[in-house]
């Protein structure tokens, strides 16, 4: 069975200097070893300055039965070429990889209506959460008025 995985990865700069992230490699792999690329463009040219957090959406359609607790999430080196140096011309160069994180995936979070699921905004004022509290649908004489 297939179905879509979304998720948020967090990404924060604990040192003094401001950091360019790597273009990483990002997967979900299943217990038997199957790996679902996860295509991002959230990685291209970020830089962190010190403090300073970022959260990236990720989303990958991947075979299974929804079982977070069988699949982890990958994060890879950027790919490398190693070049033969002495002078085979049967092949030109491996590319290889290796994780630099490998993390569990935690249960997804689905509380009654899904009008409680909270969305963090940032702006010069400062980063706040929002969440819709309740939804209303109001009759009116020639239409219908929504409330949150």
């Amino acid at each position: 069975e297939e179905y879509d995985l979304t998720m948020q990865w967090v990404i924060k700069n604990q040192g003094k200097k401001e950091v360019k992230i790597p273009k990483y490699g990002l997967e979900i792999r299943t217990e038997d070893g199957v790996a679902y690329p996860i295509e991002t463009k959230a990685l291209d040219d970020l830089k962190l300055k010190p403090g300073a957090t970022k959260t990236i959406k990720l989303i990958s359609t991947i075979q299974g039965d929804g079982d977070t607790s069988k699949i982890k999430f990958y994060v890879m080196t950027p790919t490398t070429k190693d070049e033969s140096k002495e002078g085979d011309t049967s092949s030109n160069g491996l590319e290889f990889s290796y994780p630099v994180g490998i993390y569990t995936i935690p249960d997804s979070v689905i509380t009654g209506d899904g009008l409680t699921t909270e969305t963090v905004i940032k702006n010069s004022k400062g980063t706040f959460g929002v969440s819709v509290g309740s939804l209303q649908r109001l009759p009116w004489t020639d239409g219908d008025i929504i409330a949150a």
